[in-house]
């Protein structure tokens, strides 16, 4: 590359550019960076408007005086096949022969020759530094020396990755866990109370570079009474530091030491922190601390201008819960939908951060204000109802929410407390209020209870059973569950829905399926193509009448895809019959339209945050595109297969009292689960729930299907042992119900086994066993009843 330096116009560069050649004869290495910069700083000095192009490329015309037009500059490095090789400009030779070998002049030199327009040769240096693996310490130094604006290039410059990113983070971090070390901010705290303005500027600019991490030992410090007197230069450090602290300090509102909470109330105040606004108000409302209420309602003067009563505050209080829940939260997410979210460890006084969804964000400052609000309207029910749902969302994630609730966690504990009623109008809040988490905690809790909580007055019905008919299909199944834990002894208003999720429990097959709507069969057999692709079970309908019929009889359904081609009854309609019904209300819906119709439609279905409008689907990546994102907007609405599977063993496990009891099988018609037992025997995912079930009702059709089964030798010997064993218990607990041909055919199998494996020769003698145990007699006919 060559740069052609103007005498004439540019004194300044010139000058600069000789003394560094004279320098280089002392500092060889310092003064070559200086060179490069200077050329490079020079080349562009001309135009004070010019700029580098990407990458430190030379701007156009920038190797000629008289501009660009009069033809290009041969990139560096580049060259003709026939021409022989160009020796290195002497300025680029000479940085090589300093031979940096530092972190901190590796950096430097990276960056002097990518300003000089040579991004290979900065890459070849960034390269070098990345594998000479040096210490941390001076990855440290090297932040500190050569600063953040040139990390901020080598990261951001296209023409020197992933080198250039690499290097920068590598500095950036070990500048950060430098700058946080807690022995370096120890020695820094004292100075801030320092008569020397010097010595002041120092420690602030030290801490400054600790970040968020300096929140922490500068509250332990207010945490001796003996440096009380340096409170007010360290509010004024935190308010000064206030981007960085202001976060961390709202989590500090909770600390459990009376001196330390007011000091950080009080810095809030001198910041006019906005955020910290709602949880002063419920430290003013509440009143219980003299010290806290003073500190708080004068930082409310001096932030909002006045102090509210407590009417005011409960009132204020509502509306932000309310907001909270409607996804106004004042921390905008990062591109997965997460937050930073401080929160304080109340032994150590450690303040910790870590990624949170917004929305569990917003979930636990509005729990904090729930405290708050009941507290301040301790006589209003729906204070207590907010408390409690807010208390356990946050608990059921806490515990996992694809899992049971942990009743160990302080919230569940003073929930299993509370007074029935409340719990069961909690429960109704929260599915009005479209909050499921807490719904099927609540649900859970209620599961610890006796069968009194579903006996209502006058027939009308409890809130467990009401769970049975949620438009959410993880509700309906914890209530189903709860109920099963209860093992009630009397029908209740609601049973029959009882009945209905346990066969949607029971029909679980362990699929993912997809059900599709498309007028026209080719198209619609594409679509299942492409489903199946993605791991799908896929089938489609061409009628709308068909669809309805169909998503309610199959529970494992994760989505529907409606053409807007499709009719009887056209799209629109379409959903709102889905929506009516509880069982496919909950259900993500992608409609396929037209270019001209996605706007239109999109306004139509604005409301159904599980209806999503897309273009008609072509071909499988964009299927695959368009699957993603419904599960994605569903987010935990999403019931997994693993969870449902999961749930459905729960269910068998938890149902087999009940089907030991002829009287409860009448009372609740525990019949009618016959069938979807007889269909899941031969399913690998629920087969061995199936078998033992099916042993305890021990119908005619439950005996003949164990013995068909346990005779089937393509099935498992260790499935037809437990099949076999299952149908003994049956004949032992109602009697034989096989009809005789069926006998004599069992009897014909066995003696056919003559050649088959000694395992099945005794599952098939034990299913005679179990026939011969006692002499019975045998019905008659050809079919089993």
């Amino acid at each position: 590359m060559t740069v052609i330096i103007p005498t004439t116009t540019n004194r300044r560069f010139a000058a600069r550019a000789r003394k560094a050649q004279l320098l280089s004869k002392r500092a060889p290495f310092c003064a070559v960076v200086a060179l490069l910069v200077a050329l490079a700083t020079g080349a562009y000095a001309q135009d004070p408007f010019d700029t580098p192009s990407a990458g430190g490329a030379p701007m156009p015309g920038a190797g000629d005086p008289f501009g660009a037009g009069g033809g290009t500059t041969k990139p560096a490095g580049e060259k003709k096949a026939d021409e022989s090789p160009i020796d290195e400009p002497p300025v680029i030779q000479q940085l090589r022969d300093s031979k940096p070998d530092t972190a901190t002049k590796l950096l430097e030199a990276a960056h002097a020759v990518l300003l000089y327009g040579r991004p290979d040769e900065s890459k070849r240096y960034l390269s070098q530094l990345l594998g000479a693996k040096l210490p941390e310490a001076q990855f440290a130094e090297a932040a500190k020396e050569v600063g953040s604006a040139v990390l901020l290039r080598l990261a951001s410059d296209p023409a020197i990755q992933p080198e250039g990113k690499q290097a920068a983070d590598m500095a950036f971090a070990a500048g950060a866990k430098v700058a946080a070390d807690p022995a370096l901010i120890a020695t820094m705290i004292p100075l801030l109370a320092s008569d020397s303005p010097v010595d002041q500027r120092r420690a602030l600019s030290q801490l400054a570079d600790a970040g968020p991490n300096v929140v922490a030992p500068l509250l332990k410090w207010l945490a001796d009474p003996a440096k009380k007197n340096d409170a007010k230069y360290i509010r004024a450090a935190l308010t000064r530091l206030a981007t960085d602290t202001e976060e961390p300090l709202l989590a500090a509102l909770q600390h459990p030491n009376d001196s330390v909470r007011e000091q950080v109330i009080l810095t809030l105040g001198m910041m006019k922190s906005q955020r910290a606004v709602p949880q002063l108000v419920g430290i003013v409302g509440r009143d219980e601390n003299q010290t806290d209420t003073q500190a708080a309602a004068a930082c409310l003067r001096r932030i909002i201008g006045s102090s509210p009563s407590r009417a005011e505050a409960a009132k204020y209080l509502r509306q932000e819960i309310a907001e909270l829940f409607a996804g106004m939260f004042p921390i905008a997410a990062d591109p997965d939908g997460n937050v930073p979210h401080w929160t304080l460890d109340a032994k150590t006084g450690n303040l910790n951060v870590a990624p949170l969804p917004r929305s569990d964000a917003a979930l636990q400052l509005a729990t904090i204000l729930a405290d708050d609000l009941a507290a301040i309207d301790s006589e209003s029910l729906s204070a207590k109802k907010l408390q409690l749902i807010t208390a356990l969302e946050q608990a059921k994630i806490a515990s996992g929410y694809q899992q049971g609730l942990d009743l160990n966690l302080p919230a569940v504990k003073q929930a299993l407390d509370a007074d029935v009623l409340l719990v069961e109008q909690s429960l109704t809040e929260a599915m009005a209020m479209k909050r499921p988490l807490a719904a099927v905690a609540l649900c859970e809790v209620l599961g610890q209870k006796n069968e009194t909580v579903l006996q209502g007055s006058g027939g009308s019905k409890r809130a467990l059973a009401e769970a049975l008919t949620s438009t959410d299909r993880r509700v309906r199944l914890a209530a189903t569950l709860a109920i099963l834990k209860i093992q009630p002894q009397q029908r209740f208003a609601g049973s029959s829905y009882f009945i209905l999720a346990l066969q949607e429990l029971l029909a679980t097959t362990g699929d993912r399926r997809v059900l599709i709507a498309h007028p026209r069969a080719v198209e619609g057999q594409s679509l299942v193509g492409f489903m199946k692709e993605l791991s799908f079970d896929a089938e489609s309908a061409t009628t709308g009448k068909r669809i309805l019929e169909s998503a309610v009889q199959n529970p494992d359904y994760e989505m529907l895809l409606i053409s807007t081609s499709i009719d009887q009854p056209p799209v629109v309609e379409l959903v709102q019959w889905l929506r009516r019904d509880y069982r496919t209300a909950g259900l993500p819906i992608g409609v396929m339209a037209r270019n001209e119709e996605l706007d239109e439609l999109r306004e139509r279905f604005a409301d159904d945050k599980l209806v999503h409008v897309m273009p008609h689907i072509l071909e499988v990546g964009h299927a695959s595109f368009e699957i993603d994102r419904m599960i994605t907007r569903m987010g935990r609405a999403y019931v997994t297969r693993d969870e449902r599977m999961q749930l459905a063993r729960t269910a068998t496990k938890a149902l087999a009292p009940m089907l030991a009891s002829s009287t409860l099988i009448d009372r609740f018609e525990l019949r009618r689960l016959e069938q979807p037992l007889l269909e899941a025997i031969t399913r690998s995912t629920l087969s061995p729930q199936a078998i033992d079930l099916l042993g305890i009702l021990a119908t005619p059709k439950a005996q003949l299907s164990l013995v068909e089964f346990a005779s089937e030798p393509s099935h498992a010997a260790e499935a037809r042992d437990r099949a076999a064993k299952a149908f003994a218990a049956a004949r032992k607990s109602r009697g034989l119900l096989l009809t005789q041909a069926r006998i004599l055919e069992q009897y014909a199998i066995y003696n056919a086994s003559e050649t088959q494996s000694k395992e099945t020769q005794a599952i098939l003698g034990s299913i005679l066993d179990a026939i011969e145990d006692t002499p019975v007699t045998p019905t008659s006919t050809t079919s089993s009843k």
